[in-house]
C-alpha cells in the first residue's frame, strides 16, 4: 500500500469510525516508522524518539514485567 493508500483509509476511518467530518478536516502528519515485532522496538530514522514512547512512566503499577519474570 503506497502513502496516498495508507492516506485514504486512514481518512475513512476517521470518517467512517469516529465521526470526524470530511470537510474541514486536518491531519497532522509525522515521519513514518518501522517496527521490528521481534522485538518489539522501532527501527530506522526517528527510533530513538519513537521508542522513548512505547512505555509511558505515567502509568505506574501496570508495566508488563520482562519474559523471564513471568
Amino acid at each position: 500500500m503506497n502513502h496516498a493508500e495508507q492516506f485514504q483509509t486512514m481518512h475513512a476511518v476517521m470518517r467512517d469510525g469516529v465521526g470526524i467530518p470530511e470537510n474541514g478536516a486536518k491531519y497532522r502528519l509525522g515521519p513514518t516508522l518501522t517496527f521490528d515485532p521481534a522485538t518489539e522496538r522501532h527501527t530506522g530514522d526517528h527510533a530513538d524518539t519513537a521508542n522513548a514512547l512505547l512505555k509511558d512512566r505515567n502509568n505506574r503499577g501496570f508495566e508488563i514485567p520482562a519474559a523471564a519474570q513471568v
